[in-house]
């Protein structure tokens, strides 16, 4: 969804077919992973379908619901803009014979988009390292020499930021195809600046910020040097410590070992801000390397006889080893989105992983399998997995590694957990019933309730529901008693708890989609009412027990010492509801 001035966007110009290198997905990924209140937009302007390449990459970054990628034609793109006359009058005929002039263009296609939506403009050679939802209108200076402008945004919220873009496109259409490639956006941005706080003194100048370089673009002098010093490297990134991103330079954006290799801060940047992305590239390289290892020299060559560096036999095979995170039974479980790979890597890394926790005597091995890897569940099957559980988003496997001892692994969530309300109106001794439109056998009288979300108290969930199926807003007592019984849904145990509560308000608004009949029903009527079945007559009859001696079961809430998470406690004591006397 795209809200204005709420987004961050990314623009590729230059290639038709789109395609998408793993540095510039990088830059995406780690955009979606720190603005998680934010929209990232992806913009290619090719309308062709993407390469075979970039579609894995494309994949992965579809695994977050805050990124929108789309193929656009500029054509499209510019109706109804400042720019469009401009465009066709002066650019559009270099624009279709002038490879080269995709590229001048794209800082132009920048700035119209922020024009239309407001936003962020980063570039696709940078990592982002931290949340960019403070910025407004601003820009960012790539070096202090020239002082060339390489990241901007403008919240066109406030006066001043339409203002600014508004000039800023009127200096676009000032240009013509003499003059354009001298108008880069540094110097578009700079004549807009003068022309609204210089020459019109506007006041609201002050919400214009120029960051320096080392805001968006940290770096030692000699950054373009290939070095692999993590010493330095570490250097660099308490230069980044404030930082909201890190650039690697275009000289090595199109090579995935000067990605991962070449420019150690870049690396570890990404590693710790894209980690899907990263983990995928890291396979791709390994699948790249010659399975001859020299044991003298422990010397990796890449297939094409590049030698890129020095590793040791057991640094590649921990690269060829699952990560996963530990638990305290010296279990590990895997997540496929935090490592990715294809079929050829994960059957052989899921081989050498096995072969290395049996010798580590791990005990249970996991793996969350994501519905955009589910090529790996045959595979993990085929080596002694088995299902454990699912849910919409992904299914778990595991397998029990000991030989020597039974598998103590507990089943998964074998028991459904429901309630019931028990509203009782003392004053009119009524309690409030509902017939179900879709019940299971002929429609009966019983008590509003359903069952317990994830993550919802006992308490909450019974509120909830007599709110949405009857409208009446009830304050909880306490709980009186709960049937438990085997063999129901999907062939799980059940447990329903019965509730007692108080009703805030008395008028009806049944839920007409699943309620057919909602009313205040004498207790005595429901305890004789032929349409009431004998089980619930049954839960009724110890209400009514429980309104005589007011000993319920009642909900301390507290937080666990160890785990301190929210917890409740329910306990039997006197509920103190008042005498009631029950007709």
């Amino acid at each position: 969804m795209l809200i204005p001035s709420r987004c961050i966007f990314f623009h590729e110009t230059t290639c038709s077919p789109p395609n998408l290198t793993p540095q510039q997905a990088c830059a995406v990924e780690s955009s979606a992973r720190n603005n998680r209140n934010l929209n990232v937009f992806l913009l290619f302007f090719a309308t062709e379908q993407f390469s075979e390449k970039s579609k894995k990459y494309i994949k992965i970054l579809e695994t977050y619901d805050n990124i929108y990628i789309r193929r656009i034609r500029l054509s499209t793109y510019i109706i109804d803009t400042p720019i469009e006359d401009w465009f066709w009058t002066n650019i559009r005929r270099l624009w279709e014979n002038k490879d080269w002039l995709h590229k001048d263009f794209h800082d132009y296609v920048r700035m119209l988009t922020v024009w239309k939506f407001g936003g962020v403009s980063l570039n696709l050679n940078s990592v982002v390292l931290t949340s960019l939802d403070k910025l407004t209108t601003f820009t960012g200076v790539q070096n202090n020499r020239d002082m060339s402008v390489g990241v901007f945004g403008v919240d066109t919220s406030t006066n001043f930021g339409r203002n600014f873009v508004d000039a800023c496109m009127e200096i676009i259409k000032s240009t013509n195809a003499n003059s354009y490639l001298r108008y880069n956006i540094t110097r578009v941005i700079t004549e807009a600046v003068w022309k609204l706080c210089y020459q019109r003194n506007d006041k609201e100048c002050r919400q214009f910020t120029i960051y320096s370089p080392e805001k968006f673009y940290p770096s030692f002098p000699d950054s373009r040097e290939v070095h692999t010093n993590k010493t330095r490297a570490k250097e660099m990134l308490k230069i980044e410590k404030n930082a909201m991103t890190i650039h690697l330079l275009n000289n090595y954006n199109r090579s995935i070992e000067a990605w991962l290799s070449n420019v150690m801060a870049f690396k570890m940047a990404a590693e710790q801000n894209c980690p899907k992305i990263y983990y995928l590239m890291q396979n791709v390289i390994l699948l790249r390397v010659s399975r001859t290892l020299t044991t003298r020299n422990s010397t990796v060559l890449f297939s094409h006889s590049t030698r890129i560096g020095q590793l040791s036999t057991l640094d590649v095979m921990a690269q060829r080893i699952f990560k996963g995170h530990s638990d305290n039974y010296n279990g590990i479980t895997i997540d496929s989105v935090d490592e990715a790979c294809d079929n050829k890597i994960f059957t052989q890394r899921l081989k050498d992983s096995l072969e290395q926790w049996i010798k580590d005597k791990r005990r249970t091995i996991w793996f969350r399998v994501h519905i955009p890897h589910t090529e790996w569940v045959p595979i993990l099957t085929g080596h002694g997995f088995i299902f454990h559980h699912s849910k919409e988003e992904y299914v778990m496997l595991y397998r029990w590694l000991p030989t020597n001892e039974e598998c103590n692994v507990p089943k998964y969530a074998h028991t459904y957990l429901g309630v019931g309300a028990f509203v009782f109106n003392k004053n009119t001794c009524e309690i409030l019933v509902i017939k179900e439109k879709y019940a299971p056998t002929k429609a009966s009288w019983k008590l509003p309730g359903g069952y317990v979300e994830p993550g919802e108290d006992i308490e909450t969930s019974a509120k909830r529901e007599v709110l949405e199926e009857t409208g009446i807003q009830t304050d909880f007592k306490c709980l009186i008693s709960f049937r438990h019984g085997h063999d129901y849904s999907f062939g799980c145990s059940d447990i329903y708890m019965i509730a007692y509560l108080t009703p805030q308000n008395f008028e009806i608004d049944k839920c007409k989609r699943e309620i057919s009949e909602c009313k205040w029903m004498k207790l005595g009527d429901f305890m004789q009412h032929p349409e009431v079945h004998a089980n619930n007559k049954t839960l009724a009859a110890k209400t009514i027990d429980f309104l005589q001696h007011q000993m319920g079961i009642v909900a301390n809430y507290g937080v666990h010492p160890i785990s301190k998470k929210q917890i409740c406690v329910y306990s039997v004591q006197n509920t103190d509801t008042g005498n009631t006397s029950v007709e």
